[in-house]
């Protein structure tokens, strides 16, 4: 792999993960509200888990942001994408589609949508591409300047197509 795309898919994967930490940690008593409603664990594991999602995202982030523990944190990182795509699934399954999805914090109500599987799982692949071999050479300040501007693209791209999914299903609801 590119050592640019290798450092814009390591920023992107750590500003994503904080940002979906730091949204359940600023409003624990909601995020534990969106775990009790996916219906998949024990009353009793709902507070727990909803302390140690985030907590684990964080050090997910954190491991991938370290060079030593970046492989282990790809793989931790796909897995999480990858379980959250399972309790969309699951739910999708059930019927439950209006329930949050709970990436977006409290303050941006996503409810669930075949969309997202499709979404983490591109996101895990992504993780997954980190245990590629680099290719072996030094980044100049070029290549810097590339990846920013790379970063700034793929961070835009991702929310105007999360807003773009939202406008969707709220268009849909006014056809009908």
């Amino acid at each position: 792999m590119d050592p640019v795309l290798h450092a814009v898919t390591v920023a992107a994967l750590v500003a994503l993960l904080l940002h979906a930490a730091l949204g359940k940690l600023r409003a624990p008593l909601h995020f534990a509200g969106v775990l009790a409603d996916y219906r998949l664990l024990p009353a009793a594991w709902v507070t727990p888990a909803s302390w140690l999602l985030p907590i684990g995202e964080l050090a997910v982030a954190a491991g991938l942001a370290l060079p030593a523990t970046r492989s282990a944190a790809a793989l931790a990182c796909a897995a999480l994408l990858l379980a959250y795509a399972a309790a969309i699934g699951i739910n999708l399954a059930r019927g439950r589609r209006t329930i949050d999805c709970g990436c977006g914090g409290p303050d941006a109500r996503r409810p669930i949508q075949p969309a997202m599987l499709a979404r983490n799982a591109a996101l895990a692949a992504l993780a997954a591409s980190l245990l590629a071999p680099l290719a072996p050479r030094e980044l100049v300040w070029l290549d810097w300047l590339h990846a920013t501007m790379l970063l700034a693209a793929a961070v835009g791209l991702y929310a105007t197509l999360g807003q773009w999914t939202q406008n969707r299903r709220v268009l849909r609801a006014v056809e009908r």
